[in-house]
């Protein structure tokens, strides 16, 4: 090993560049760390998070029996309830249907074949 005073000196000065670096790279990750911590959605998350513990840990023990409820309701309610399930699929399947409109609007106007999207929107496979 040649401990000439030439490489001693080349190492010290590539370990001072390393220290310099880890240094600048630490900096940043803790300016990033620093500013995700103070951003409003983490904190409005870490605060909704804990009234939904503190909820379930304090909240309602016993359930009330509402099974009489359950009977009471007539033809009327099971209609509302089919309605009230079918409401958010009808929604999904309009908006597939209106994608698919959209993606035949931009195949005619780019003149590519419907099946297949435009260069720039192809997805890597």
């Amino acid at each position: 090993m040649n401990k000439s005073p030439v490489s001693i000196e080349s190492a010290e000065q590539e370990l001072a560049e390393a220290k310099a670096l880890l240094q600048a790279e630490y900096q940043a990750i803790e300016a990033k760390v620093r500013r995700t911590a103070s951003s409003p959605f983490l904190i409005g998350g870490v605060l909704v998070g804990a009234a939904a513990i503190g909820y379930l840990a304090v909240g309602k023990r016993d359930k009330p029996d509402l099974s009489y409820l359950r009977e009471k309701r007539g033809a009327w309610g099971q209609v509302l309830q089919i309605g009230q399930m079918l409401v958010p699929l009808l929604g999904a399947l309009k908006a597939a249907q209106e994608a698919k409109a959209g993606r035949k609007a931009i195949a005619h106007a780019t003149g590519t074949p419907d099946d297949q999207p435009p260069e720039n929107t192809r997805r890597l496979q």
